[in-house]
């Protein structure tokens, strides 16, 4: 990749260090950018998304009635560990969107925060490429 940078042109040691910081960052850009794919494609398969109101019908009062001491202490201890579980289950496919925008903004905050780094460092280097590829043409 850090032949691609210099564009088949004759370089220097200096613009080879140049591309190659370039395309390191390049490479993290895209580890990045297939990470945020990652976690947007995990996200409606997460438990808590998938499971959403799988127990709601356990929630009814009559339930409770019929069930003895010992399995409705159980009941409860997984309402407190599941609670979405119980939950009512999604209206529509806005509120899903809505609830899988809320689990994945922090993890996508820092993969943006990462990829503007990792950007940032390639197109610094590319400044830096171009200017030492100017400078060995004005000097041959």
């Amino acid at each position: 990749m850090a032949d691609d940078f210099l564009g088949g042109r004759p370089f220097d040691e200096k613009a080879m260090v140049f591309a190659r910081a370039a395309a390191e960052a390049q490479v993290m850009v895209e580890r990045v950018a297939e990470a945020r794919r990652q976690v947007w494609s995990a996200a409606s398969r997460h438990p808590v998304i998938a499971t959403r109101g799988m127990n709601v019908h356990l929630n009814d009062v009559e339930v409770f009635a019929e069930m003895d001491d010992e399995l409705l202490k159980i009941l409860k201890g997984l309402m407190s560990l599941s609670p979405h579980r119980f939950a009512d289950p999604f209206e529509d496919d806005y509120e899903k969107e809505a609830d899988i925008l809320r689990f994945v903004s922090q993890k996508l905050t820092k993969l943006i925060r990462y990829e503007r780094r990792a950007a940032n460092q390639r197109d610094k280097a590319l400044r830096a490429l171009t200017e030492a590829m100017c400078q060995s043409e004005h000097t041959s």
